[in-house]
């Protein structure tokens, strides 16, 4: 072949290369396209979302959870958040209104849904569930926010108050803080965790159980008063040794630390309204926890509530005091049994 038939086959060769080039560009450019403005793939970068500035939660002081005409109030002072309930404050869970702000403020997927039909996403600002956040001394919350109805997969709708956009979550947990009983936002702790291991078992030295008479089974009226049973348990060297009626004996280690452990930690079912912590009440049965820094935690019974309830209070080293407790059958007896 000669130079110039070499020379015109080169240049079809090459046009070819630069047409391939091209269209491969072209269609490069359009997948791209396809991919970037792809409806569902828009959705889904929207879906992106924070119902709260994370710059505003510093400057939550105040929330309310507003479910079938019942309204929770959280307020937040000296950075300690409290529920507000009858114009006490109860010592709220602090963790969890913490786990409730950070859920709001990080961006999660909440898929946009529509703008309109309010009503049948049960988002109606009369009749749907509120979550309002406020800051300061301003009338208008830092979120309102209108929790309602969930699809058949469970998905729920939720809608800023006062704008038309619906978005709607797989995820409940926003939905469970909405409903939630104001019971599971107190922090019923009757000893506050501190923390330090001059509160924990190692530190108790000694423990004295006065328990609550035993109900007799007889109905006449003159039948004689069952004694008080008491026990004392005293720390000795690496051991336990227990005290009662039938005199001092060895103890087994794990079950009175266990024991131990049990009444540092109790908790309530709930707070106590119809007695003050104050009447002079609470010596159906006690424990008391003496420490090595000569300090002792008490935990005074008191007399039975409705539904097989028993109110107790606090006192003591890190107690807290001042509350009435309602605790559960099951719960009582663990004071008194180790």
């Amino acid at each position: 072949m000669s130079s110039t038939g070499m020379s015109v086959y080169t240049k079809k060769v090459y046009r070819k290369i630069y047409i391939l080039a091209g269209l491969v560009a072209a269609l490069a450019l359009i997948y791209t396209a396809t991919l970037i403005f792809e409806p569902e793939r828009i959705n889904t970068r929207n879906a992106n979302y924070a119902w709260l500035d994370e710059k505003w939660v510093e400057q939550a002081d105040h929330i309310e959870l507003i479910h079938d005409q019942t309204n929770i109030s959280l307020a937040r002072k000296n950075s300690e958040w409290f529920v507000t309930r009858d114009g006490i404050d109860y010592p709220a869970k602090q963790l969890r209104v913490e786990d409730l702000l950070h859920v709001l403020s990080s961006k999660a997927p909440y898929l946009l849904r529509g703008s309109s039909s309010h009503e049948r996403f049960g988002l109606i600002e009369d009749s749907a569930d509120h979550i309002v956040i406020r800051g300061g001394l301003s009338e208008t919350p830092l979120l309102d926010l209108l929790v309602g109805e969930a699809d058949t997969l469970g998905a729920v709708y939720m809608r800023k108050n006062n704008q038309d956009e619906v978005r709607s979550s797989a995820s409940s947990t926003i939905a469970s803080y909405a409903l939630s009983s104001v019971t599971s936002w107190y922090n019923l702790r009757l000893f506050p965790d501190t923390g330090t291991a001059s509160t924990g078992v190692d530190a108790v030295q000694r423990v004295v159980i006065h328990a609550p008479p035993a109900v007799s089974d007889t109905s006449e009226e003159e039948a004689p008063p069952v004694p008080v049973s008491e026990q004392t348990l005293t720390r000795n060297g690496s051991g336990w040794l227990i005290s009662d009626s039938s005199g001092e004996r060895d103890a087994d280690v794990q079950q009175v630390e266990s024991y131990i452990r049990g009444l540092l930690d109790i908790e309530g079912d709930d707070f106590v309204t119809s007695i003050q912590a104050s009447d002079p009440v609470f010596d159906v049965g006690w424990v008391r926890l003496e420490l090595g820094n000569g300090s002792s935690r008490v935990i005074r019974l008191g007399p039975p509530l409705e539904n097989s309830r028993h109110s107790a209070i606090a006192e003591g080293s890190n107690a807290r005091t001042g509350f009435v407790f309602a605790l559960s059958e099951w719960r009582k007896n663990t004071l008194f049994t180790f």
